[in-house]
C-alpha cells in the first residue's frame, strides 16, 4: 500500500521477515508500483529483496560497527534491527537522529549522553535519494585518547629530559668546583702560614 501511495517512486522497507520464503529470514525490501498497461493507474507492485545478513556482514567488517546506525526517514532503524540488539540505547540514538539537519548531506555535532553522562561526538550522512541517515557515534573521551596519550608521553619525556639535564649539570658542576675548592683551600693555607711566620718574626 505504501508503494502504491508513492505513485511509482520506490519505497524501502525496514527489516522484516520474508513472507515468500519457507525459512522467514529477515530481509530489506525495495518496492515500486507500476501499471501493466501504459497510461493506467498503478495497481501492481514489484518487490526486490536483500538478505539482512548481507547488510550485517558489511557492517560487521567495519571497525566501529557497534557505533554505526542507519535510520530511515521515519526514524525506524534499518541497522541494527531493534529486535536483534535490544541492549542498545535506541531512544538516545533516535534523539540524535532528530537533531540531524536533513538540509545538509553531512554534519557533526556533540551531545551529552543521558545514560553514561559522557559527551558524544555524532557524525552523520543523509542520503536525499533513499532518505536514509547513517550515524556514527563516538565517546569524546575515547576519540581523544590518542591525543591524551601523546600529551602524557610528551610530558614524561620532557620531565625525564629535565632530570637528566639537572643530573649532568650537577656532575659537571662537581667536577669543576672540586678543583677550585682545593685551590682555594691551598691558597688559604698558604696565606695562613705566611701570616704565622710574620707573627713569629715580630
Amino acid at each position: 500500500s505504501k508503494a502504491l501511495e508513492k505513485n511509482g517512486a520506490f519505497f524501502i522497507s525496514p527489516p522484516h521477515l520474508n513472507e515468500w520464503s519457507y525459512y522467514h529470514l529477515p530481509v530489506l525490501s525495495l518496492y515500486r508500483s507500476f501499471s501493466p498497461q501504459f497510461g493506467k493507474k498503478d495497481n501492481a507492485v514489484i518487490e526486490m529483496q536483500l538478505d539482512y545478513a548481507s547488510l550485517e556482514t558489511v557492517m560487521n567488517n567495519m571497525s566501529i560497527a557497534t557505533q554505526f546506525f542507519i535510520l530511515d526517514e521515519n526514524g525506524t532503524f534499518i541497522y541494527p534491527a531493534e529486535d536483534t540488539a535490544k541492549e542498545l540505547p535506541f531512544s538516545s540514538i533516535r534523539s540524535y537522529w532528530e537533531s540531524i539537519n536533513t538540509s545538509q548531506d553531512t554534519g557533526t555535532f556533540t551531545a551529552l549522553d543521558s545514560d553514561t553522562k559522557l559527551k558524544k561526538i555524532i557524525s552523520y550522512t543523509h542520503s536525499p535519494y533513499t532518505n536514509f541517515s547513517v550515524i556514527v557515534l563516538e565517546d569524546e573521551y575515547t576519540l581523544f585518547a590518542p591525543v591524551r596519550d601523546f600529551r602524557n608521553n610528551l610530558f614524561m619525556i620532557g620531565l625525564l629530559s629535565l632530570l637528566v639535564t639537572l643530573m649532568v649539570s650537577y656532575l659537571i658542576a662537581q667536577k669543576v668546583t672540586v678543583p677550585i675548592r682545593r685551590l682555594y683551600t691551598s691558597i688559604k693555607n698558604l696565606v695562613g702560614s705566611i701570616r704565622m711566620k710574620r707573627c713569629t718574626a715580630v
